[in-house]
């Protein structure tokens, strides 16, 4: 079986139908659906319970009490027969009836690599259509260029998002290196899981369609309304675990660089929520950040750069506060959109 789709089911009633449609429409045929329900107490277990009836590549698996998304990822892995993994959250879908098709045909273009990672789509509530943009990864990148090229190049250009919806991975890397989504983690699990991605994988390809439809702000979204304390304390941990892995060279070089450079943009994002709290909530965060600025001179990324310079130029609170400054604009922007 070619591809497995876990899709973690929480109270998600409203939506649900329009996210396994989604599934159940595509062409290419070769894949499972496991959704995980989690507790769901408003009618989403018996919605799924109907496309299992109809469809027998639908599978539903339950959980007793409500453990959290990454627990429901989880069990996920724990059943899926397909070669590789797909995530979609029960809010969101898939644009199109071709999506797999073009994810397959992209596989094959890339060599079946560990992981290929695709642009996300967006839809806002109210809106007529979602928006989808065509990135295109530095040129002369192709299929027979290595790991570091083509992940660097994805990496630098702010492609490869934290969303584990963003990427397909290879179940055989996952389980061989004996990765998972860490569910004490209630912000960023799926930050995390990128990074061990970066860690693990060998191979990676870049496809240019864009099919997933993140809904943003839904009614059922985990992270409508975030605690940014909470929030910066996970991205800390994160940050802190690359550090651990980096002082005990506990991979390569080119694995460790390209790690290091996705999450130098965690980094800056700390930085960000530091200076919408302020040092009176935020000083043990910044203090500690402080430690690790060596993480800046390996982001790539051209908000890195800009950070890295700024701090040269004003200093490193003045830019803590800039970024936060920038991060309340731009919260503001998204909130009068949805």
């Amino acid at each position: 079986m070619r591809f497995t789709v876990i899709v973690p089911i929480y109270n998600a009633s409203m939506y649900v139908r329009q996210c396994l449609d989604s599934i159940a429409a595509q062409t290419f045929g070769d894949f499972e659906v496991v959704m995980v329900d989690d507790g769901s107490t408003d009618g989403s277990v018996e919605i799924c319970q109907e496309y299992c009836a109809l469809d027998d590549r639908f599978h539903l698996y339950s959980h007793e009490r409500n453990k959290g998304a990454s627990a429901a990822r989880n069990t996920g892995i724990s059943q899926a027969k397909g070669e590789y993994l797909l995530f979609l959250d029960n809010d969101d879908w898939w644009d199109g009836s071709d999506a797999l098709r073009a994810l397959n045909d992209a596989l094959i273009a890339w060599n079946n690599p560990d992981m290929l990672c695709y642009p996300l789509g967006e839809y806002h509530e109210g809106d007529i259509s979602p928006i989808h943009e065509t990135n295109h990864i530095a040129s002369g990148i192709g299929s027979s260029s290595d790991y570091e090229s083509v992940m660097g190049a994805i990496i630098q250009q702010g492609l490869y998002y934290s969303s584990a919806s963003a990427k397909t991975v290879k179940c055989s890397v996952v389980r061989s290196a004996q990765l998972s989504f860490d569910e004490g983690l209630r912000h960023n699990e799926d930050s995390e899981w990128s990074r061990q991605l970066l860690l693990a994988c060998n191979s990676s390809g870049w496809s240019e369609t864009s099919f997933y439809v993140y809904r943003r702000n839904s009614a059922v979204s985990q992270s409508k309304q975030p605690d940014y304390l909470s929030v910066l304390g996970a991205m800390l941990l994160i940050i802190q675990r690359q550090v651990q892995v980096a002082e005990a060279k506990a991979c390569d070089g080119v694995h460790l660089e390209l790690a290091a450079s996705f999450v130098s943009y965690i980094y800056v994002l700390s930085l960000s929520y530091i200076g919408l709290l302020g040092l009176n909530k935020g000083s043990y965060e910044f203090n500690l950040l402080k430690e690790y600025r060596w993480l800046l001179r390996y982001g790539k990324q051209n908000r890195v750069v800009c950070v890295r310079w700024c701090i040269r130029l004003v200093g490193y609170w003045a830019t803590t506060r800039l970024l936060g400054l920038a991060m309340h604009r731009e919260q503001k922007r998204i909130t009068q959109l949805s």
